[in-house]
């Protein structure tokens, strides 16, 4: 799990979180991939990534992974 990016990604069995900012700051102008998300590492493996959307969270776990939660 990494979080260098502003942007959440899945990429293999890689994870990359998004941004623990302000989703607009005053170098970001225009329309922007920009999420607020947060990355789980479960007891047994399972990494799953929390979305903050409007102050609300919601989590996403890959299909690959489901069967292993």
């Amino acid at each position: 799990m990494a979080g260098q990016e502003h942007t959440a990604n899945i990429w293999g069995d890689g994870y990359v979180v998004g941004t623990c900012t302000y989703l607009k700051l005053e170098y970001n102008v225009g329309p922007s991939f920009w999420m607020n998300t947060h990355g789980i590492l479960h007891h047994n493996g399972v990494l799953q990534l929390i979305n903050v959307i409007d102050g609300r969270f919601c989590s996403y776990l890959s299909p690959k992974l489901r069967s292993r939660a």
